[in-house]
């Protein structure tokens, strides 16, 4: 997949989000676990694991410290509301 932080106000306004946070999906391969758990497009990952998620370097963090349970709670931004999402390893 490929990601981008929010780093403008211009990319927060374009993602409708409150504050200049998150990170955003430019890109979602069709065969990928992200896609094959329901991320798509456009989405802004806000959290992982309870935890907020403000910068890619973060997220990568988070992965890293709770990989051993092999699936990851999130919640993202998609069209104005909030949705959890559960992302498993395939």
């Amino acid at each position: 997949a490929t990601l981008k932080n929010i780093e403008t106000l211009g990319e927060q306004s374009a993602a409708g989000l409150p504050e200049i946070s998150g990170i955003v999906l430019l890109e979602v391969p069709t065969v990928s676990a992200l896609a094959k758990s329901g991320l798509k497009v456009g989405d802004v990952i806000l959290q992982c694991q309870d935890m907020k998620i403000a910068t890619f370097k973060q997220l990568l963090q988070v992965t890293k410290d709770f990989q051993y349970l092999g699936e990851l709670k999130l919640v993202v931004h998609r069209n104005q509301n909030k949705v959890q999402l559960i992302i498993k390893e395939h």
